[in-house]
Protein backbone atom coordinates (compact mmCIF):
# COMPACT_ATOMS: atom_id res chain seq x y z
CA UNK A 1 0.00 0.00 0.00
CA UNK A 2 2.66 2.44 1.07
CA UNK A 3 4.33 1.75 -2.19
CA UNK A 4 1.36 2.74 -4.61
CA UNK A 5 1.03 5.70 -2.26
CA UNK A 6 4.65 6.52 -2.81
CA UNK A 7 4.19 5.91 -6.94
CA UNK A 8 1.29 8.89 -6.88
CA UNK A 9 -1.86 6.58 -6.23
CA UNK A 10 -4.15 7.92 -3.71
CA UNK A 11 -4.44 6.14 -0.34
CA UNK A 12 -8.19 4.90 -1.40
CA UNK A 13 -7.50 4.47 -5.19
CA UNK A 14 -5.09 2.05 -3.85
CA UNK A 15 -7.67 0.80 -1.85
CA UNK A 16 -9.67 0.16 -4.14
CA UNK A 17 -7.18 -1.48 -6.69
CA UNK A 18 -6.47 -4.13 -3.45
CA UNK A 19 -10.26 -4.61 -3.25
CA UNK A 20 -10.52 -5.10 -6.51
CA UNK A 21 -7.88 -7.37 -7.22
CA UNK A 22 -9.20 -9.96 -4.10
CA UNK A 23 -12.68 -9.86 -5.37
CA UNK A 24 -11.58 -10.81 -8.87
CA UNK A 25 -8.76 -13.64 -7.55
CA UNK A 26 -11.47 -14.80 -5.29
CA UNK A 27 -14.00 -15.19 -8.49
CA UNK A 28 -11.23 -17.20 -10.26
CA UNK A 29 -10.62 -19.36 -7.56
CA UNK A 30 -14.69 -20.01 -7.56
CA UNK A 31 -14.37 -20.74 -11.30
CA UNK A 32 -11.29 -22.90 -11.04
CA UNK A 33 -13.10 -24.99 -8.26
CA UNK A 34 -16.19 -25.48 -10.10
CA UNK A 35 -13.79 -26.24 -13.60
CA UNK A 36 -12.25 -29.10 -11.60
CA UNK A 37 -15.87 -30.09 -9.95
CA UNK A 38 -17.01 -30.81 -13.83
CA UNK A 39 -13.54 -32.77 -15.04
CA UNK A 40 -14.42 -34.89 -12.03
CA UNK A 41 -17.64 -35.33 -13.11
CA UNK A 42 -16.73 -36.17 -16.61
CA UNK A 43 -14.11 -38.65 -15.38
CA UNK A 44 -16.30 -40.78 -13.66
CA UNK A 45 -18.84 -40.75 -16.67
CA UNK A 46 -16.19 -42.40 -18.71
Amino acid sequence: MRQAVASGWSESEAVAAFIDLADNHMLSIAANDETNKLIERLKRMT
